[in-house]
């Protein structure tokens, strides 16, 4: 749209507009957060997608999940002195989620980034993300993802991604890449966490975006922002079960958990109930409810 008018627009009307967007978009702190476990050389690459972005990162927060001594070493000699970089090791879990709210309790900024350290960012996503934040007001911002890895390079993630996802899409399928989001971090609170359970290990960024969307809007750029890295040695070989049975699973459990008692998590526990395609998934859904929750 503003492209548009710029094309229609005098020279100097036009550099005004866009010296308003670049404005717009440097007011708007953002920090990066990388979960990493016995990982270097990818997460270097990580990193400096980060640091080379057209939109200035305020900090790139590394929490890494007790790694070796060695990695650890490694780790400390390459970003210690970085001020752009600050590492926190925790001790083993596993649990992405765990390490990704860690980060989010370290961060200051208006806006916290998702990225996996096996993962990298294009020079323009965070500045476009930005942009598209602005104009849609939504919390939470979303792009598509290019594939690349040992095999070579493949096309988009994710074919015709939706330029916004209502609650309904987003139960039927996990349509946010984790490492293309952008969400503001106020959205994160007591009672609206990052999903850490072990129950919900390598879907809790889909359990998470199910808990933010019962309050915010969602706003997607179908473009390969993010860099989606095909791995053997990844966390998302391991789950070789349809990540919605545990991440609709944690979600229910969590909303009969809220107290508020607001409409929108009741239309988003009762949207579930009644919607029809899910009738047999519902079932074992409920199941893995009285297995790992109850």
């Amino acid at each position: 749209m503003i492209q548009g008018n710029l094309e229609k627009a005098p020279a100097s009307f036009a550099i005004i507009l866009r010296s308003t967007k670049v404005l717009t978009a440097i007011v708007q702190t953002v920090d990066v957060i990388i979960p990493t476990y016995e990982n270097c050389k990818m997460l270097i690459e990580a990193v400096n997608s980060c640091k080379n972005q057209s939109h200035p990162i305020s900090l790139i927060i590394v929490v890494d999940d007790g790694s070796s001594e060695s990695i650890r070493k490694s780790l400390e000699q390459e970003y210690e002195n970085d001020p752009a970089v600050r590492l926190i090791f925790v001790p083993h879990s596993g649990l992405p989620g765990v390490a990704r709210s860690i980060g989010i309790q370290n961060s200051t900024a208006e806006w916290v980034a998702f990225l996996d350290s096996d993962d990298t960012w294009e020079p323009t996503k965070i500045e476009l993300q930005l942009n598209l934040a602005l104009k849609s007001q939504a919390a939470l911002i979303y792009s598509n993802a290019r594939v690349f890895g040992e095999n070579g390079e493949g096309g988009n993630l994710l074919p015709n991604l939706p330029n916004s996802l209502s609650f309904r899409q987003l139960a039927k399928s996990n349509l946010i890449i984790n490492s293309s989001v952008l969400v503001r971090r106020e959205v994160f609170s007591k009672s609206l966490t990052y999903a850490t359970s072990l129950r919900v290990r390598a879907a809790e960024d889909y359990a998470t975006w199910l808990r933010i969307k019962t309050k915010y809007s969602f706003a997607g750029l179908d473009l390969p922002l993010t860099n989606y890295r095909i791995s053997e040695t990844s966390i998302r070989k391991e789950n070789h079960h349809d990540p919605r049975i545990y991440a609709l699973a944690d979600f229910i459990m969590w909303t009969l958990q809220q107290n508020s008692g607001t409409v929108s998590i009741y239309r988003s526990l009762r949207e579930f109930i009644l919607f029809s395609k899910f009738r047999k998934m519902r079932k074992i859904v409920l199941k893995e409810m009285r297995r790992n929750f109850l």
